[in-house]
């Protein structure tokens, strides 16, 4: 089953789906209560399982027939959310047909939601023991019930024309995202990481093999405060120097480990004199590296996040 950019209330709009996924944090366990026309699930990095829950039954035979690892139910979510058991991890994201006095009591669903039926579900989605995303538009039964979850808002393109979207999560905001091709809250944010990770990947892929070694190596290093750049250098260790690759006489002392290509006598850390005032960029130089190939599938999992304040740094 293929999404559907034309189901009423769909997230395949422009920047609509990028910022609900780009709100989810990993997990193993995805569950849509309210699958519709299925923008997010179809978008999304798949999870190990997935379940997806809809009242109309030729949704839920579309889907159920062509997906692997999807676990397809047929019914109403108020009464079948509450029987499954997902572990901690599982991330839920709940798109019901939004309050009929968000859209001037006009009906538009086969399968629609009373007020009550919303109450039903926001006292349900409080009690859930895992991450919960739920959509709507601004109305006051929502922001009630939901003010002490974290809220994110955003402009969506409707048939109507532009409207507010609320995104309420019962979750801190992530610094690790299940699908890192949707991080940055705007396009513009997602265009800059976008440039950030092709460049980075660029001079990576530039680099000699024992360069490329060595930075991952020190990347995913965890032995010693500050991993990698918290090590002292051995007595007599010695890295090739980057002259040498130019023709350049190879250096027999010890190079900074940071990459500023100061020399480190013996049995000194790598934050000598030389290079102290450029430790601390070469730290969140080799962080933003270290998120920048972690976003390209060629090259390591993704850790941690790029906050965009960071790109100013390169």
């Amino acid at each position: 089953m293929s999404f559907q950019p034309g189901y009423i209330g769909s997230k395949a709009g422009a920047g609509v789906f990028h910022r609900v996924i780009g709100e989810m944090p990993p997990h193993s366990v995805y569950l849509e209560a309210f699958l519709g026309g299925g923008a997010i699930f179809h978008h999304k990095k798949p999870a190990q399982s997935s379940i997806l829950i809809d009242r109309d039954p030729e949704v839920i035979a579309k889907v159920g027939a062509t997906c692997l690892g999807v676990i397809a139910r047929c019914g109403d979510a108020l009464e079948i959310v509450p029987t499954l058991a997902l572990p901690a991890d599982a991330v839920a994201y709940f798109d019901p047909p939004y309050p009929l006095s968000t859209r001037k009591g006009r009906s538009y669903y086969k399968f629609e939601m009373t007020d009550a039926d919303h109450e039903r579900l926001l006292a349900m989605v409080l009690k859930l023991p895992y991450r919960v995303l739920i959509s709507s538009y601004p109305n006051k039964l929502y922001i009630d019930a939901l003010r002490e979850w974290r809220c994110c808002r955003f402009a969506a393109m409707t048939h109507g024309g532009k409207r507010e979207e609320m995104l309420w999560c019962n979750f801190p905001e992530p610094v690790e995202l299940h699908d890192w091709r949707f991080a940055g809250r705007t396009y513009r944010e997602r265009q800059s990481l976008t440039k950030l990770r092709k460049r980075w990947v660029r001079k990576y892929r530039a680099m000699p093999a024992w360069k490329q070694n060595f930075l991952l190596a020190a990347l995913t290093s965890t032995s010693g405060k500050g991993g990698a750049l918290g090590r002292s250098v051995a007595p007599g260790m010695a890295l090739r120097d980057p002259r040498a690759e130019k023709g350049a006489a190879r250096s027999t002392e010890p190079l900074c480990l940071c990459g500023c290509g100061a020399v480190v006598p013996v049995g000194r850390t790598m934050a000598t004199a030389a290079c102290r005032k450029r430790k601390q960029r070469a730290r969140e130089r080799h962080a933003l590296l270290e998120k920048a190939l972690s976003a390209d599938p060629a090259t390591t999992p993704a850790r941690d996040n790029v906050t965009p304040s960071q790109i100013s740094l390169l």
